[in-house]
């Protein structure tokens, strides 16, 4: 196609992160392997957008106020952050337990006995400190401080520069990148297997790829639907880490949010930029997955 070599070169240099994530996944519709990325974006100041170790990339997402549709009022952020395009993959998570000592024989076992375990379907069965030690191990990869660390008391959380969770406003306010609707798309749920993937797809079985949809109006891919994604909690106190099986009676009541929605079984009021439930941090189900975040503490973007 004569047009290859444009969303090639977009791709790569594009400077808006919508375009660069449009012309990539034109290229993997029309099954066209997408060019190496740099390791740092097109030049812009700020960036905004960053190709980083593990194939991952993140989006540059800027202060700013967005209404919302009644009853709910609306959405401010005071702060810049990067988040991930997409929704981290089992290769890049799998890549990390190998690389750890948290990646025992039974840990890559436990990831391959759930369904949804294609190379490039997003990673699931996980809980919130899974969630923790991969983001501290993408960190040292790339030279930034741990966000999270553990003690006598548990896991607790200091934002130290390095990668973390979205808070539940992060999440929201970069899903939908602007818009008041209830999608980020619009109103018509008969467009959303073209920007999701959920229950309103019954012949889904499976997750699909990650960022196989379309993306959001800021470049963001897996938004509604796929695996329903870990935000990062808002209380302070120490997170001790207990097998669900020794907390009576089976449920952890230390509750964490999850946003998005999942594959094949949440209806499509649970796909909804505003929509958000909870699990115990213990609870492993094979619908949950995460992305990653990161704060910017300048207008230079980031450090590495």
């Amino acid at each position: 196609t004569i047009w290859k070599p444009i969303f090639e070169d977009w791709f790569v240099n594009q400077k808006d992160p919508a375009l660069h994530s449009s012309a990539g996944y034109a290229l993997r519709k029309w099954g066209i392997e997408e060019p190496d990325l740099p390791k740092s974006s097109p030049t812009v100041d700020p960036p905004q957008w960053q190709h980083i170790q593990q194939g991952l990339t993140l989006i540059r997402v800027n202060p700013g106020e967005v209404e919302r549709l009644p009853p709910h009022g609306s959405l401010v952020l005071d702060h810049a952050f990067q988040i991930g395009d997409r929704e981290v993959s089992n290769a890049t998570y799998t890549t990390f337990l190998k690389a750890t000592s948290y990646g025992t024989p039974e840990q890559l076992r436990e990831l391959a006995s759930y369904e949804n375990r294609d190379a490039s379907q997003p990673v699931g069965g996980i809980n919130y400190f899974d969630c923790m030690r991969f983001c501290n191990w993408l960190s040292d990869e790339t030279g930034l401080r741990s966000c999270y660390y553990e003690s006598d008391a548990g896991w607790r959380f200091k934002d130290e520069g390095g990668f973390r969770l979205p808070t539940e406003q992060e999440w929201e306010f970069a899903c939908r990148a602007g818009t008041k609707t209830p999608y980020s798309f619009g109103y018509d749920e008969t467009t959303l297997t073209t920007y999701g993937y959920g229950f309103f797809d019954p012949s889904s079985p499976l997750p699909t790829a990650c960022g196989s949809t379309k993306c959001n109006g800021w470049g963001l891919f897996d938004l509604h639907g796929n695996v329903a994604e870990f935000c990062q909690r808002s209380e302070s106190e120490p997170l001790k880490e207990q097998a669900l099986e020794s907390l009576i009676p089976g449920f952890d009541p230390r509750i964490v949010n999850v946003r998005g929605g999942a594959w094949g079984i949440d209806r499509n009021q649970n796909l909804q930029s505003h929509a958000n439930w909870q699990y115990g941090v213990s609870k492993k189900w094979k619908g949950n997955g995460f992305r990653i975040a990161r704060s910017l503490t300048s207008d230079s973007g980031t450090s590495n």
